[in-house]
């Protein structure tokens, strides 16, 4: 037999050294293994819907844990909403990041997808957001009229730098021809500040999957209904559980720890009236929604976070209709939705 070396001796004995450890850290720790899990999309999907909201909490829970290799079939959707298309997007874009390139999505069963919602997705930068590698090229370049036009997606994680500046130029653009441009502008501006600027606190990015502030933003404009329709999404904690932080001397007079969500909303829409002293912080929604009542065509605001919905209806006809109520499913963060007649 021939004689081993010193050198082999050692490489022999580290890998030895290695082995065992590896043992005894499975010991420790048992292997999980990969699992599959498909989510089957609803034929509507509308946050009015409670299926709609337990499908984006159940593709939250599955793309959080990356031992779970995830199918989500879009065969069945027939319409979609251009606040739900927007949540959709973020969930589907928060799992293309927390799992990165090796795991990013790929189409299945395109050719049976409704060709509306194809397009729609398309047109909306869908594709285009989450990198998605195998669709057809003739398809992405091919023409499709509709009703309906939507802006493309934009999304970011911070708010300063280059995207900011660039969802400010999509709101000029979104808005523009409508009476106090500039007005709305500045409230449409403070109000997705506000959200991202009390939606992230340290101890909450610390415990999420997505360490980023993410954003998501987008518009629509509707031919037939002619009206316009602008969405904007993060992923924070929500207003049900900033707004007892942002201001702890609503508690006794507007608030209490027992309030469901949708009053707690409905709050948030006065309390910047009454802010803490500073500047630009905390006055976005309540402009908007009085842009809207002095509006003179029919419009409406409408924001969901937590469990909680609360909106604000104008109708030239009937007046001004307020509404709150609960969802069954946390929508994980806050959409401000508004529509003008135009």
């Amino acid at each position: 037999m021939k004689k081993l070396t010193i050198k082999h001796k050692i490489y022999l004995l580290r890998r030895a050294k290695k082995i065992l450890h590896r043992r005894e850290h499975r010991k420790k720790t048992p292997y999980k293994k990969l699992y599959y899990k498909k989510i089957i999309a609803p034929k509507i999907l509308n946050l009015d819907n409670e299926d709609t909201l337990r499908f984006f909490n159940d593709i939250r829970a599955n793309s959080d844990d990356i031992r779970c290799l995830l199918y989500v079939d879009f065969k069945g959707i027939e319409s979609i909403t251009p606040g739900s298309a927007l949540v959709f997007a973020s969930e589907l874009n928060r799992m293309s990041i927390i799992r990165g390139r090796r795991n990013r999505l790929k189409v299945i069963d395109f050719h049976k997808w409704n060709t509306n919602i194809k397009f729609l997705l398309r047109d909306m930068g869908m594709f285009e957001l989450l990198n998605i590698p195998n669709i057809p090229k003739d398809f992405l370049n091919a023409e499709y009229n509709s009703d309906i036009r939507f802006f493309k997606f934009i999304s970011g994680d911070s708010i300063n730098g280059e995207k900011p500046k660039e969802y400010r130029e999509v709101i000029k653009q979104v808005i523009s021809g409508v009476p106090n441009e500039k007005k709305l502008q500045i409230a449409i501006t403070e109000a997705m500040d506000n959200a991202l600027y009390h939606g992230y606190p340290d101890d909450f990015i610390e415990n999420s999957k997505l360490k980023e502030k993410m954003w998501w933003l987008s518009a629509s404009l509707n031919k037939n209904e002619n009206t316009l329709n602008f969405m904007f999404f993060d992923q924070g904690i929500g207003i049900p559980k900033s707004l007892p932080k942002v201001y702890p001397n609503l508690f006794g007079k507007m608030l209490s720890l027992f309030d469901p969500d949708d009053h707690i909303i409905e709050v948030a829409t006065k309390a910047g009236k009454s802010s803490t002293g500073k500047r630009h912080r905390g006055k976005g929604l309540p402009q908007i929604i009085d842009y809207v009542q002095s509006y003179n065509k029919n419009g409406y605001v409408r924001i969901t976070s937590g469990k909680g919905t609360y909106t604000i209806t104008k109708k030239i006809n009937t007046g001004i209709e307020k509404r709150s109520y609960l969802n069954k499913y946390d929508i994980q963060g806050t959409l401000i939705e508004w529509q003008l007649e135009l």
